[in-house]
């Protein structure tokens, strides 16, 4: 009977014995199994971390660049003002300077009722006269570009061309009567690089919507 209580005791502290190790393994591989979920987790969090600190690495870059852009673009465009604003180099590209010529230009024409000649003496005042008969004291005046119809020199074709140079007439010296005579002229450089010189149409025998065309006079 004690042989038996003893091998019941026995078993039964095998038995709790196994069970304690059983427990002891369980919570061992629950702290084990919790261990690496917090690693996992704190690994997570870190990459998380990382891969937020990255994109706003990356996005402030991203930010930054048009930034740049802006500021090169802002650079071109006061450029583009600066150079729009700069003033002409030549605001009278058709002027003729008429110390670059001899003491007396005269340019002749070529037709029926107008004067033979007109003589320009590069004096000071300058003397112009027309024909025989004209004279007047005028004056070399630069003007904004202007445009006047011509009857062309050489074929008297209608053609329009720019000026600059303007020859005032100030005082009369001669007159014949003729107030054709007393209008202004003006000098232009042609293609050919020659003088021409501008005059009223004193023949007058045109149509009226050829009344604004000037003679084309060469020397």
């Amino acid at each position: 009977m004690k042989k038996t209580i003893s091998l019941i005791g026995t078993l039964t502290l095998v038995s709790l014995g196994l069970l304690a190790g059983c427990n002891n393994e369980k919570d061992t591989a629950q702290s084990t199994s919790e261990l690496s979920q917090s690693r996992v987790s704190t690994e997570s969090k870190q990459s998380t971390t990382t891969q937020t600190t990255e994109s706003s690495s990356l996005a402030s870059t991203t930010t930054s660049k048009p930034s740049t852009t802006s500021q090169q673009s802002t650079d071109h465009s006061d450029s583009s003002q600066a150079t729009a604003s700069s003033p002409s180099i030549n605001e009278f590209p058709y002027a003729v300077d008429l110390s670059q010529y001899g003491p007396s230009l005269t340019f002749y024409f070529h037709g029926v009722n107008v004067p033979d000649a007109v003589t320009i003496k590069n004096t000071s005042p300058l003397i112009i006269s027309i024909g025989d008969s004209t004279s007047y004291e005028a004056q070399v005046d630069t003007i904004a570009t202007k445009e006047i119809r011509v009857f062309s020199a050489k074929n008297n074709e209608i053609r329009t061309v720019k000026v600059n140079t303007q020859l005032t007439f100030s005082k009369g010296i001669t007159s014949n009567g003729n107030p054709d005579f007393s209008h202004n002229l003006y000098l232009f450089t042609n293609k050919e690089g020659g003088l021409s010189l501008i005059t009223p149409n004193y023949a007058g025998n045109v149509s009226d919507d050829q009344r604004d065309v000037m003679l084309e006079v060469l020397q």
